[in-house]
């Protein structure tokens, strides 16, 4: 993986502490680092994490991504994300989303069975996550199952700190007042850098 050369390249850097933050399907990559090479992180911080998605591709688009991996596993299928407003409220981003022309809107189906593989990796990851994690929530989230996500964080072996913006929408950037949650970001990262020093 990417991310884990560039950790274990940080490491040689002299000492500091590294935390990894994931945002979205990004959150099961950083909790998947983190089963796959523990160590390699003093931390994780938690966005809004795709564990448990409440939009997924209906059964019959599985069983062609499915049929495609064995045959075609370049063939592309559209990501079930097209509906601005899953993402937020604020018009000035939603025009943003519909507007962007690098918007991911399709990806291979291997890419969705890879994501797949990656959701029943980190089945046995709970109880592998030891280092402190930060779980940032957002209250009106349409994407992710909030309560689902709570619970398998609960389970972490670390200790973890959870705080949820209950007016808010999945991408917290794009809230009205996104200083707040980076605020209690870097509040937590640097506690919880200090504290991992002493």
């Amino acid at each position: 993986m990417d991310i884990i050369e560039f950790l274990e390249a940080k490491t040689t850097e002299g000492p500091s502490k590294t935390f990894l933050v994931g945002i979205c399907w990004g959150g099961k990559t950083a909790v998947g680092v983190q089963r796959y090479r523990p160590g390699l992180a003093d931390g994780i911080a938690l966005l809004c994490p795709g564990f448990y998605p409440r939009v997924s591709l209906s059964f019959w688009v599985e069983c062609r991504v499915l049929w495609a991996r064995g045959f075609t596993p370049k063939k592309l299928f559209p990501v079930p994300l097209s509906d601005p407003t899953l993402f937020t409220a604020n018009e000035k981003w939603l025009t943003f989303l519909r507007e962007d022309p690098l918007s991911l809107r399709h990806v291979t189906a291997r890419f969705l069975c890879m994501s797949a593989v990656l959701d029943f990796y980190l089945r046995g990851a709970p109880k592998r996550i030891a280092v402190p994690t930060l779980l940032l929530l957002a209250g009106r989230d349409r994407i992710i199952d909030n309560e689902k996500t709570r619970r398998i964080v609960d389970r972490f072996a670390g200790p973890t700190e959870v705080i949820e913006y209950p007016e808010a929408h999945h991408t917290l950037e794009f809230e009205p007042d996104p200083e707040k949650h980076i605020r209690d970001l870097i509040g937590w990262l640097r506690r919880s850098a200090s504290s991992s020093t002493g």
